[in-house]
């Protein structure tokens, strides 16, 4: 693809094939937190009789649309209470490079699982790639460049507007659509 290929109004016969994950950055936090974080509040605790703490209020508190509320005035006002009054002092977690791949390696093997499948589907393979073009804020995560360096060898990766290429990409397609 090329720039001169930007303004033809049917751009249907760029696209080779597609596929895909769900998953993205809010996906990446969700489990970071989950295995990192939240096991300092209490998350796969165990009573004396060998039962496990509630875990709903652990994925609640980990996902980003979920907490939304945490950002009320009253909220606000009652963790700055609890923070002065039950915080353990000198609380901390430290996740390292290696840490995040380590908790990042079934999603990302995913990722590159599903890009090996859109070569397929486009009828080449992978040594026929030119280059993998990166957008997404999850996509400058070395763990995530990592992953797709093993996955496509060879294969130059090409970063494009990672904070807002997605963005503007969806803005593009709606325009484009007439639906803007």
């Amino acid at each position: 693809l090329g720039p001169e290929r930007m303004g033809r109004p049917d751009r249907a016969a760029d696209v080779l094939a597609t596929s895909g994950v769900h998953i993205g950055g809010t996906d990446f936090d969700q489990r970071l937190n989950l295995e990192r974080v939240m096991p300092e509040f209490g998350f796969r605790h165990k009573d004396a009789r060998g039962r496990e703490v509630p875990s709903k209020v652990f994925f609640e508190l980990s996902s980003w649309h979920l907490i939304n509320w945490l950002y009320a005035a009253k909220a606000v006002r009652q963790a700055k209470e609890l923070r002065t009054s039950y915080a353990e002092r000198g609380l901390s977690v430290t996740l390292g490079v290696a840490d995040m791949a380590r908790e990042l390696a079934d999603p990302l093997a995913k990722v590159v699982a599903s890009a090996h499948e859109c070569v397929r589907r486009a009828g080449l393979r992978s040594n026929d790639l030119d280059a993998l073009y990166l957008t997404g804020g999850s996509s400058a995560l070395r763990a995530f460049q990592e992953a797709l360096r093993r996955g496509f060898a060879g294969v130059r990766l090409v970063e494009g507007d990672l904070f807002g290429g997605v963005a503007a990409g969806l803005a593009y397609t709606a325009r484009t659509a007439g639906t803007a």
